[in-house]
C-alpha cells in the first residue's frame, strides 16, 4: 500500500485576518485587478436595480426620494464595475468629473435635462463636460469647468508658442495669455493639471445663452500634436 500524501488544511479568511484591526486591513495594498477580467471570466450582467426608497416624508421635506434612488443605482453600477471589470471606483475624483460621468451615461435621455435642472447647468455644458470626460477623465473636465485648474507656467506657455512658430504659424496669431495660448477661430491651448496640453474650442451660445467651450480632442504632452496641418 502506497502511503498517501498528508492533507494540509489551508486556513480560512477568518483565521488569516484574526486580530487584525480595520485600520491595518485597509492599509494593505492589493494589486489592481487586470482590466477586463470580468469579461474574461464571464461575469454576469447587473440585472437588478436597488429597491426604491419609500420613506414617510412630509410634503415640505426637501429630500427627493427619486434622486436618492438614482444615487443608489449609480453606486450599485459603479461597485459592480469595480468587482466585475476592475474599473476605478472614482471615489477620489472631482465633483465636476463625477457630474460629467453621470451626464455621459444620460446622453440622449430625458435624464440629461433633469440633471441639468438639478445642478443648475445648461444641457450644452453637461454635454461638453461628458465629451471631455470620455476623452480625458477628470483632468480634461476640470480644464473646461474650472479655469483655475489650468497651469499658468509662463515658461511652458512661451515654449509652446515658440514650438508653434517653428511649425510655421505666425507669431502674431498666437496670443500668450496668463493661462493659455489664444489662436484664431476661438481656439485656446491650455495646460491641464496633469501637465498635458489641451485644445479648447468655443461655440456660440444658442438663444442668447453664453458660449460653450468644448474639448477638441485628447490631451498631449506635445503642443504640436494639437495643431492641424492646415493651421501651420
Amino acid at each position: 500500500i502506497e502511503p498517501q500524501p498528508a492533507t494540509v488544511e489551508e486556513p480560512d479568511a477568518a483565521e488569516i485576518w484574526a486580530g487584525v484591526s480595520l485600520a491595518e486591513a485597509e492599509s494593505v495594498e492589493l494589486p489592481p485587478m487586470p482590466a477586463g477580467l470580468g469579461a474574461l471570466l464571464g461575469a454576469p450582467e447587473l440585472l437588478a436595480a436597488p429597491d426604491p426608497w419609500e420613506p414617510d416624508l412630509a410634503a415640505k421635506d426637501p429630500i427627493d426620494p427619486h434622486s436618492v434612488d438614482e444615487l443608489a443605482l449609480d453606486a450599485t453600477e459603479r461597485a459592480w464595475a469595480v468587482l466585475a471589470d476592475g474599473a476605478s471606483a472614482g471615489l477620489v475624483g472631482t465633483v465636476h468629473g463625477d457630474l460629467a460621468r453621470r451626464a455621459a451615461n444620460l446622453q440622449h435621455t430625458p435624464g440629461m435635462a433633469m440633471l441639468a435642472s438639478r445642478t443648475r447647468q445648461s444641457v450644452e455644458t453637461l454635454r461638453s463636460w461628458a465629451a471631455a470626460w470620455s476623452l480625458g477623465g477628470d483632468v480634461a473636465v476640470e480644464v473646461l469647468a474650472e479655469p483655475r485648474s489650468r497651469l499658468i507656467d509662463q515658461r511652458r506657455l512661451a515654449e509652446g508658442r515658440d514650438a508653434l512658430v517653428e511649425m510655421g504659424i505666425s507669431k502674431r496669431t498666437v496670443a500668450l495669455n496668463y493661462d493659455s495660448l489664444g489662436m484664431p477661430g476661438g481656439v485656446k491651448l491650455v495646460i491641464g493639471a496633469d501637465g498635458r496640453w489641451y485644445r479648447l474650442r468655443s461655440e456660440p451660445g444658442v438663444r442668447g445663452r453664453p458660449e460653450t467651450w468644448l474639448l477638441d480632442g485628447p490631451g498631449s504632452y506635445e503642443v504640436e500634436d494639437l495643431v492641424g496641418d492646415d493651421e501651420a
